[in-house]
């Protein structure tokens, strides 16, 4: 065999090797958020649609349970989110975090992923 033969048919090799991790990756992570994937502070990188938001509305009601202080020129002042109307848009936060790497050209979903 010669080292142009050799060579191509390495390079082949390689390509068909991104492909079958890239159809892997996508297969295993169907329908879940990828990896590294945070809101605000919560990782939900692996989880599925129900699991992300299982965790983000504990959470958020953790917080509702807990109250925020905020201090102003050493001022303290502890409240609940429903003193400040606070809305959570879970859903939204979930489809954004869903669309991040599967949607777009093959070539694109890739580059996020490496």
């Amino acid at each position: 065999m010669t080292f142009r033969r050799s060579r191509i048919i390495s390079s082949l090799a390689f390509i068909a090797i991104i492909i079958a991790v890239f159809g892997v990756y996508t297969a295993v992570y169907a329908g879940k958020v990828l990896p590294g994937v945070h809101v605000g502070v919560l990782s939900i990188g692996g989880l599925n649609r129900v699991e992300a938001s299982q965790t983000i509305t504990e959470h958020i009601a953790s917080l509702q349970r807990q109250g925020i202080t905020i201090v102003v020129e050493g001022r303290s002042e502890s409240i609940t989110l429903d003193d400040i109307s606070l809305e959570v848009p879970v859903d939204d936060m979930i489809d954004r975090a869903m669309a991040l790497g599967h949607q777009g050209a093959w070539y694109r979903q890739l580059a996020i992923r490496l």
